[in-house]
């Protein structure tokens, strides 16, 4: 299939049913608005040419067809819970979840991609200080770290990780984590940690 139909299909996927003329602006912004019309035209006739049932193609809007399932969407839904999911299968499914749309470098794809991300962060975030507070240290630490796995940088994801660590009794460890952040945040953005890990840092130390 054709990047055109391709890229149609992700943007009714991500979007939601949406009027047609936001669709044809958010996929060929730079074209005149009946060229545009027009190529989203040409599209829609391919995809449900090829693909019949994948679009709902009724009226002014274009949506997915009734029995078609988004994952996005129910991965959507783990992450916007006030509190989230502890089984392990919900771990796992956050934790484990690719890159959406590796590759594409549309406007409108890369702000969902800092929005899906963002969402993955606050949600391993908030699982880590809830297992440390239950009394799950080795779950706190597996979470944190994977938080920092998409964000290296991130602060408070590098102090659940080193109060998970030093609720493990790994005091060596939680100074390996900190030492290896300083490296980090420095051979990336030439900046020292924050006063606040600075002073953890010290306070494990010479503890």
């Amino acid at each position: 299939m054709a990047l055109r139909q391709q890229r149609l299909i992700a943007a009714v996927a991500i979007a939601g049913p949406a009027p047609r003329n936001y669709l044809s602006g958010l996929l060929w912004p730079d074209s005149p608005e009946l060229r545009s019309s027009e190529n989203l035209r040409v599209s829609v006739h391919y995809v449900t040419r090829d693909l019949p049932g994948l679009l709902d193609v009724d009226g002014r809007t274009l949506g997915l067809g009734p029995r078609v399932q988004v994952d996005l969407h129910d991965l959507w839904h783990e992450l916007s819970r006030p509190e989230p999911e502890t089984n392990a299968m919900a771990f796992s499914r956050v934790k484990q979840w690719a890159e959406l749309l590796p590759g594409w470098y549309d406007e409108w794809v890369t702000q969902e991609q800092r929005r899906l991300l963002q969402m993955r962060v606050s949600y391993l975030e908030r699982l880590a200080a809830w297992f440390l507070e239950v009394g799950k240290p080795p779950k706190a630490l597996e979470a944190a770290a994977s938080t920092l796995s998409l964000e290296p940088v991130n602060e408070i994801a590098l102090t659940l990780l080193v109060r998970a660590h030093l609720a493990l009794g790994n005091r060596g460890s939680a100074l390996r984590a900190l030492d290896e952040f300083e490296e980090t945040l420095y051979r990336e953005f030439g900046v020292s940690p924050s006063i606040q890990i600075s002073g953890l840092m010290d306070s494990i130390r010479w503890a």
